[in-house]
């Protein structure tokens, strides 16, 4: 299932009519603007992944968001 909607906002339609002819400045103005007031659908996420990682090893840090491991990069030292 699909589901959209059309939001409209007499400022934002106005800011995106000057992006054709004022330059950066208009671009700038129309990005500082939507910035403060984004339309998102927030989606919780329980936690994936704990890990407990030992002193000792290197290269295990930070972790992937993903929650891909690269052994490759995992050494041991002191």
């Amino acid at each position: 299932m699909v589901v959209t909607a059309h939001v409209s906002c007499a400022n934002a339609d106005r800011l995106i009519s000057r992006l054709h002819s004022g330059g950066f400045p208009a671009l700038y103005a129309y990005e500082n603007y939507l910035a403060k007031d984004l339309p998102v659908l927030w989606m919780p996420q329980l936690d994936a992944q704990i890990s407990a990682v030992s002193k000792n090893l290197r290269g295990a840090l930070p972790q992937d968001p993903l929650g891909n491991m690269y052994p490759e990069n995992w050494t041991l030292g002191r």
